[in-house]
């Protein structure tokens, strides 16, 4: 019997390969935040919030009812490309942008965004 070959990939590399069934996939950690994030931000009208680490954009269509301004942040382009996806994630109204984070360059400033000050960081 062939031993099974077993590739090691990066965190960024595991994340893009994930992206396709990140959504569907049951993951506790992902369903604890899809119960709690949005109720402990209370997001606000007008408020900007950055969605570090924003992934496929779950909380996007809820800030975006809530009427705040989101951005999201994520080093994983495939997480990102299923949010662009999204009719309702970056790029769908002007409160809603995008961007894919480069390792070692931590300041949204340098992924092209504003330097407004955040109302909240999720």
């Amino acid at each position: 019997m062939a031993a099974k070959k077993i590739e090691r990939v990066s965190p960024r590399q595991g994340y893009d390969l994930w992206s396709e069934a990140y959504d569907s996939t049951p993951n506790p950690v992902v369903s604890m935040d899809s119960r709690h994030t949005i109720a402990l931000l209370s997001p606000q009208p007008g408020e900007l919030i950055l969605d570090a680490g924003c992934g496929t954009g779950r909380n996007f269509s809820k800030l975006r009812r809530a009427g705040s301004n989101a951005i999201g942040i994520d080093f994983s382009y495939g997480m990102l490309s299923r949010l662009i996806a999204r009719r309702y994630g970056c790029g769908a109204s002007k409160n809603q942008r995008c961007y894919e984070g480069r390792p070692g360059r931590g300041d949204l400033a340098s992924q092209g965004g504003d330097d407004r000050e955040w109302s909240v960081g999720a």
